[in-house]
């Protein structure tokens, strides 16, 4: 949140020095008080130009500010939610790749160390899964009938174990 305030410092001090500088232009000296009055209608009749511009820059500054916040604030998310679509689609396509990490600045820190433990349970579920088929197709082509049907109801069991109800 660091650039976030600097951002918002950045946008303060600018419209700060904006109303200096207009309040600078609008008092001007003058030496006697004819000069003050005069002074004072001429600067009445400048006041709504002057209230109009400054109400513009600071109009212009708070959405300068606005659009940085969000722009910082949405590659924070949109980077990671990005990434969680490329691993779920590496784990789809059953590629191997490891996973594609986040900065560690990103926010989801903890969604992606869910998604991570949660990707790794169901590989080592299916690995799991890969053997026990192998097991069941060597007991096949051994002949084995009754160790096959073992090994088949064990993993009608392991199957059931991550079935997701809708």
């Amino acid at each position: 949140m660091g650039h976030v305030a600097k951002i918002s410092l950045l946008i303060s001090l600018f419209c700060a020095v904006g109303i200096l500088l207009l309040a600078l232009y609008i008092d001007t000296p003058n030496e006697n008080y004819l000069q003050s009055v005069s002074t004072m209608m001429t600067n009445s009749e400048r006041l709504d130009v002057l209230m109009l511009l400054t109400g513009c820059c600071l109009v212009g500054a708070c959405a300068a500010m606005t659009w940085s916040v969000s722009l910082y604030n949405s590659l924070h998310v949109a980077g990671p939610l990005y990434r969680f679509t490329q691993n779920l689609q590496l784990d789809k396509d059953g590629n191997p790749a490891p996973m594609v990490q986040i900065r560690g600045t990103d926010y989801l820190q903890s969604e992606y160390l869910l998604l991570r433990e949660t990707m790794q349970t169901f590989s080592d579920h299916y690995g799991q899964i890969e053997n026990q088929l192998l097991l069941v197709r060597e007991a096949v082509q051994n002949g084995d009938e009754e160790k096959a049907q073992e090994l088949i109801s064990a993993l009608e069991v392991q199957i059931r174990e991550v079935a997701i109800d809708v």
